[in-house]
């Protein structure tokens, strides 16, 4: 039988060294830098291309290729334009490109440069199978279990109590309790071992839902340890025990030591607007939420914390009549951006009537005077262009509206902080009652 003809060696590649010029150092060595690999290139140097500085530079030597990625625009700096002569010159290829994977592929096989290696294949790693999950060594008590198959909270007698932390050292469940402020005043001062810093204002806007009977029932709850130490809702505690409200609360018992590092981690999480989507279904949630968020900064302009999702919620809820009637408003010129809309639906809950007269004729502009406050408001907002001070054009507004709910003579508006004090009053906030 014939011998098989040996496979000839594979062929050595012969990589070129490439001049690159333009385009951002770490973009040219994470993305192009492979790229050129498949194509036999190397990089031997690479220029910001900086046409503030530098009119022209010698091609270094060793170069036999250069690679020019012209600006956004398209257009090459005075450095990029001198580079072609010289290329000439040394009778070297002068590519000039784009950033576009196509356009780039394009340009360098227009060349010459045909792809000689590929990219590496992708090797799946087959996911680890997890173990079996073995039935909890302790049981829920009776109780507990009846409690979550009909419900309803679990008062915290000091026998039910203990049971709870007793099982919660040996497995991680979650029920409702009902908390008094006594409880919630025995776990700050007992298992709260860990201080973490305390948001004041987030303590007394959740105590004042409290008080008003608007907290917003979530997943969200309280947590502790296998050891009894809570590891979150210190806030919410603070909160209950502050407004001196029982609440009906989730509280999960025995979870892990390690779900601190979760609970405190400063990786990105998916934005609150984008949680509320998921969980509520609010197709509009990112606008509300924006809305919403004004109302935070002018009652507490000092906040500079992001809001968590409890936290939005909460605010959400307490102006949700205002907030839903605000979003409906169509004018986008007038009302298309959430400084307008927060501050109207801020104020909505004084006079919802009167609040929407005011953007009536702040809408269609037909009859106004000079002197009158929706024609003061919709002056302002024509003259707020581009990124305005977001907090300064809801103070406009919010000022504008006090003034025709008090029938004021109004030629223009004036900014002042009153008029947030002259809506909190009648809300109930920071602890002012109506």
């Amino acid at each position: 039988a014939p011998k098989p003809e040996p496979k000839p060696a594979p062929k050595e590649i012969v990589m070129k060294k490439a001049l690159v010029v333009g385009g951002r150092t770490r973009f040219i060595l994470d993305t192009i830098k492979p790229k050129l690999a498949m194509h036999g290139v190397e990089i031997l140097e690479h220029w910001d291309m900086d046409h503030r500085t530098q009119a022209s530079r010698a091609i270094p030597a060793g170069a036999e290729l250069v690679i020019l990625f012209k600006d956004m625009h398209g257009q090459a700096t005075a450095l990029g334009q001198s580079l072609g002569p010289q290329a000439k010159k040394l009778g070297i290829p002068y590519v000039s490109t784009t950033r576009q994977a196509a356009h780039f592929r394009a340009d360098l096989l227009r060349y010459g440069f045909e792809q000689v290696m590929h990219a590496a294949p992708q090797v799946e790693v087959p996911l680890p199978v997890a173990a079996p999950v073995e039935a909890a060594s302790v049981a829920l008590p009776t109780w507990v279990m009846q409690a979550l198959k009909a419900g309803t909270p679990i008062s915290l007698t000091p026998e039910h109590e203990t049971a709870l932390f007793n099982v919660g050292s040996e497995r991680m469940f979650t029920v409702l309790v009902r908390v008094t402020p006594a409880d919630a005043a025995r776990w700050l001062e007992a298992r709260v071992r860990a201080q973490r810093p305390v948001a004041q204002r987030h303590v007394e806007e959740l105590a004042s839902a409290f008080r008003r009977g608007e907290y917003h029932f979530t997943h969200q709850g309280i947590a502790f340890s296998k050891d009894g130490s809570n590891q979150d809702g210190q806030h919410r505690l603070w909160a209950i025990f502050n407004s001196g409200v029982t609440v009906d609360i989730n509280v999960t018992f025995g979870q892990e030591a390690e779900a601190m590092r979760v609970i405190d981690s400063k990786i990105r999480p998916r934005a609150v607007w984008q949680n509320r989507q998921i969980l509520t279904g609010d197709t509009q949630s990112k606008k509300r939420l924006e809305a919403a968020l004004i109302i935070r900064l002018l009652v507490y302009p000092d906040l500079r914390h992001a809001p968590s999702f409890d936290e939005s919620e909460d605010l959400i809820a307490t102006y949700r009549d205002g907030l839903d009637w605000a979003l409906t408003l169509q004018n986008k010129k007038i009302y298309g951006t959430a400084p307008v809309r927060g501050s109207l639906a801020f104020a909505y809950r004084t006079a919802p009537g009167m609040v929407e007269a005011f953007a009536e004729q702040v809408l269609h502009g037909e009859n106004l005077q000079r002197g009158m406050p929706a024609f003061a408001a919709r002056t302002a907002l024509e003259m707020a262009v581009g990124r305005s001070n977001r907090r300064e054009v809801a103070l406009k507004v919010l000022r504008a509206c006090q003034g025709h709910l008090q029938s004021e003579n109004m030629p223009r508006v004036m900014l002042s902080e009153e008029c947030v004090t002259f809506f909190g009053k009648v809300h109930g906030i920071k602890g002012v009652t109506p």
